[in-house]
C-alpha cells in the first residue's frame, strides 16, 4: 500500500512538473544564448 502511494505521488509530481520543467529550461536556455549574444555584440563593436 505504501509503496503504491509512493508510486502514485511520484508520477503526479513528474507528470504535473515535465510543462513546468521544460518551460524553465527554455527560458534558462534562452536567457543562457541572449547573454552570448549581446557579449559577441559589445566585443566586436
Amino acid at each position: 500500500m505504501m509503496i503504491k502511494l509512493l508510486g502514485n505521488a511520484i508520477s503526479t509530481f513528474f507528470s504535473k512538473n515535465i510543462f513546468d520543467n521544460t518551460v524553465y529550461l527554455f527560458k534558462l536556455g534562452l536567457g543562457f544564448w541572449s547573454a552570448i549574444y549581446h557579449a559577441n555584440n559589445r566585443n566586436g563593436n
